[in-house]
């Protein structure tokens, strides 16, 4: 099959006014931070560590009162449901052939218009951070080597931090991901879509094309695609600014259309089509949402596939063997990060990364639960 193109009217134009919602963000937070420079420089330069750490945490404190607002988030959800919508939208009909079935329609708009929701809250969030991470990071070192406050604004605008170019990575970034988690939303839900390739750029870059080296085109649709270093992605992009997309394998010819009755009971029945599932045990789900509490408290660890493997978990949908094997061969290569510092309760640093992403996947329970079917399986032969 064909792919939709990334560079569309409607995602270019999305794409710019998502550039306008962070650079006014962005703005505002700067003047916050210049303002703050300006009013406390000299005090800040004279004071010993433990008020200058105060001092600091002031501005943390500041930033943080302005961050993740409600305007901002329903702003960016809005944007990001258009691209999700109308590429699910154009791709079940494109999979699908002339398409007018307003019930798998339905379905599939719900589930883009969700995805948006919920990536808006988590990408404000993950942007916070680094926000907060660098003023921190630049404070420290004007101080350090005694800054003046024209000296410290400079250093702060030269890291780019509000910065349009910063702007712009975010929506070319946020705008791959919309777009090609509408697509895949439409291929699940069309009931014919068994596999999914990965479609380099025209100006793909190293890690892009080592996924394409590393994971066999096409895999089945519920699986993820390896970068070299072992990296999970459900679907582009695999980094900022990556424009890679996909192309689908259907399990059936392409017709030209398909009746009502048909098409949905292909959709409401595509799970009953699949090979033997499995359901996630309580301990489990537990694990998950613990690892979900922690990232939504801004603990650092997991990926985006860990975070949609969390919340199969937490709702214990029942998951296919390969999804299973995929998180046998997750445990299994990321067993040694329980070797790390802050994996334990009683270490500094808990959680560290590696404990929030081996909850994401289920814990210890997900481990033995996986490790049991997958050892089931191959006695099965």
């Amino acid at each position: 099959m064909g792919t939709l193109s990334i560079e569309r009217k409607l995602v270019l134009t999305i794409e710019k006014k998502i550039i306008k919602v962070f650079n006014k963000y962005f703005r505002e937070q700067r003047k916050i931070v210049m303002d703050y420079i300006n009013s406390h420089i000299v005090e800040v330069q004279k004071a010993d560590s433990d008020y200058l750490n105060l001092n600091i945490n002031e501005l943390i404190d500041k930033l943080k009162r302005t961050q993740g607002n409600e305007r901002i988030i329903n702003n960016l959800e809005s944007l990001l449901a258009k691209i999700t919508t109308d590429t699910a939208k154009m791709s079940l009909k494109e999979i699908l052939g002339s398409f007018d079935n307003v019930d798998v329609f339905r379905l599939v708009n719900t589930e883009a218009v969700d995805y948006a929701r919920e990536r808006a809250g988590t990408l404000i969030t993950g942007i916070d951070e680094t926000t907060l991470e660098v003023i921190r990071e630049k404070l420290i070192e004007a101080i350090e080597e005694g800054l003046s406050a024209q000296e410290l604004a400079d250093l702060i605008d030269e890291n780019g931090l509000f910065g349009e170019v910063r702007s712009l990575m975010i929506a070319r970034t946020e705008s791959s991901d919309a777009h090609n988690q509408g697509s895949l939303i439409a291929a699940r839900e069309s009931g014919v879509v068994d596999g999914k390739s990965w479609l380099l750029a025209s100006d793909a870059c190293e890690i892009c094309e080592g996924i394409v080296d590393n994971t066999p085109n096409p895999i089945p649709l519920d699986d993820n695609f390896f970068d070299a270093d072992g990296e999970e992605y459900d679907a582009p992009p695999a980094h900022p600014n990556c424009r890679c997309t996909m192309t689908f394998e259907t399990t059936t010819p392409e017709e030209p259309t398909l009746e009502f009755e048909e098409t949905l009971e292909l959709a409401e029945s595509s799970e009953l089509q699949k090979a033997e599932t499995y359901k996630p045990t309580e301990a489990m789900a537990k694990e998950a949402k613990r690892a979900l509490k922690w990232k939504a408290e801004g603990k650092a660890g997991g990926t985006r596939v860990g975070l949609a493997r969390a919340n199969q978990l937490v709702k214990r949908e029942n998951l296919s063997e390969s999804t299973v094997k995929r998180m046998f061969s997750f445990f299994s290569r990321h067993e040694v990060d329980k070797q790390g510092k802050g994996f334990s309760p009683d270490e500094e640093g808990y959680p560290s990364k590696g404990r929030v992403a081996w909850a994401l996947w289920g814990g210890d329970a997900g481990f033995s639960w996986s490790r049991r079917i997958v050892e089931s399986l191959k006695k099965k032969g």
